[in-house]
Parts: structure tokens; C-alpha cells; sequence
């Protein structure tokens, strides 16, 4: 009896042994699919992106069942430019607690705060249109998301424009606002708006084919309400006053 015990117990080692040698080969050679789907997402959600990389890292957190999921990863952009420019609105507002005494300081400091409250209010609307639409309702306003995302970078620019580089204390407050939060806020802002530009092709490539139509550039009023409408018309001409 003993002997016929120890034989299972060595046939169910052997076993175990042969199952988790299988599941490393397949991950070793690329071969799970879970990870093939997700390459291949990324691949294709990436492809315009001018940095390949930064899209990459980008996305990296869409996995499993979102993996084949195009709004996942729209969603996932914009969610990492919201939270860059969240980094930069703390960082505005914690400098300007450290070296607001100068006037001209104080002044850049306090526009950077308020361009990144319009900020992260044009990235609420992306935000909105992405959570509460369907892909194919997504891809109609992809202009609507453009104009909103190409906000947020003239946003950035406003802010660093703030500054008085013949002043060297503001200019080293702009280099340090800019290294730890605001050119991050740049680039992946730009990852989301490559990924958005080239949508239609995106969708194409995930056998998304829908009737192709220009996409609007008026707000659809059944995803983005009134009030909406006027924050970001509001925030677009405090942008150029700043400018």
C-alpha cells in the first residue's frame, strides 16, 4: 500500500512538473495568448505614435480581457495624461508655496495652476466621451477629443511662457517645473492625441469597420452637456488671453 502511495505521489510530481515545464516554454516563446494579443494591441494602438516607447509604457497597464479592447487603451492614454497634469498642478501649487514671494514668480505660478485646472477640465470631457460611449460613438468625435487634448498641450506651452527667462530665479523654477512635470504632461498628452488622430485606421486593424464619415466638431449633445460646453469655451479664451 505504502509503495503504491509513494508511486502516485511521484507520478503526480512528475505531472505537475511536465504542466509548469509547458506553461514556461509557452511563455518563454512568446506563444500565450493573452501576451500575443496584447503585443499585437499595442502594435497597432502605437503605430503613429512619434514616440514608440512612451506609448508602449503607456499602455502597458491594458491587459487580460481589455487586451483586445481599442477604447481600453484610449481610455488608459488619456487616464496617464490626466494624471501628469494632475503631477503638475500639485507641483505649481506647492512652488508657489516655497518661492512665491516675488511678485513675477507668484504671478507664473498661479497661471500654471489655473491652465492646469483647464487642463483637467478639456481631459474630463475626454474622459467622459471615451467612459460613456461606445467605440463606434468614440470615433465620431474624434475630433471633438483632438481639439480637447491639443488643449491641453497649448495649456502646458501657456504655462512655460509664464515665466521671465531674463530672470534667473524664474527661469529656474520654469527648468524645474518643466523636467519634473510639465514635459511629461507634452509627451504623453501626444501619445493619446497620435492614438486618436489615427483612429479610424486603428479600428480598421481591429476588424472595427464602421461608415466612415468626417467626425464632428461640434459637441454632441447627447455625451457632453451645456455646462461642458461652456467650461471648455470659457477655458479656450482665458488660453488666449494668457497666450
Amino acid at each position: 500500500m505504502n509503495g503504491k502511495v509513494i508511486i502516485s505521489a511521484v507520478s503526480l510530481i512528475l505531472v505537475v512538473g511536465v504542466a509548469i515545464g509547458v506553461v514556461c516554454a509557452v511563455h518563454k516563446n512568446g506563444e500565450d495568448p493573452e501576451v500575443k494579443t496584447q503585443q499585437r494591441s499595442l502594435q497597432v494602438m502605437c503605430q503613429n505614435a512619434d514616440d514608440q516607447k512612451l506609448c508602449h509604457e503607456t499602455l502597458s497597464s491594458v491587459r487580460g480581457a481589455d487586451a483586445a479592447d481599442p477604447k481600453a487603451y484610449i481610455a488608459a492614454a488619456v487616464k496617464a495624461a490626466t494624471d501628469n497634469v494632475i503631477k503638475a498642478f500639485n507641483m505649481s501649487d506647492r512652488l508657489t508655496t516655497e518661492y512665491g514671494k516675488e511678485d513675477g514668480t507668484k504671478m507664473a505660478l498661479n497661471d500654471c495652476k489655473d491652465l492646469m485646472q483647464f487642463a483637467l477640465d478639456s481631459l474630463d470631457l475626454s474622459t467622459k466621451c471615451v467612459h460613456d460611449s461606445n467605440i463606434q460613438a468614440v470615433h465620431d468625435q474624434t475630433a471633438d477629443m483632438r481639439n480637447w487634448l491639443s488643449a491641453v498641450i497649448s495649456y502646458r506651452q501657456a504655462c512655460m511662457e509664464g515665466f521671465d527667462d531674463e530672470n534667473d530665479g524664474e527661469k529656474k523654477i520654469k527648468e524645474q517645473l518643466d523636467v519634473q512635470s510639465l514635459d511629461s504632461v507634452q509627451k504623453v498628452t501626444a501619445v493619446a492625441l497620435d492614438i486618436v488622430t489615427g483612429l479610424s485606421d486603428i479600428l480598421q486593424q481591429f476588424n472595427l469597420k464602421f461608415d466612415i464619415k468626417p467626425a464632428s466638431r461640434r459637441l454632441l449633445n447627447s455625451d457632453v452637456t451645456v455646462d461642458d460646453q461652456d467650461t471648455l469655451h470659457g477655458s479656450l479664451l482665458l488660453i488666449a488671453a494668457f497666450g
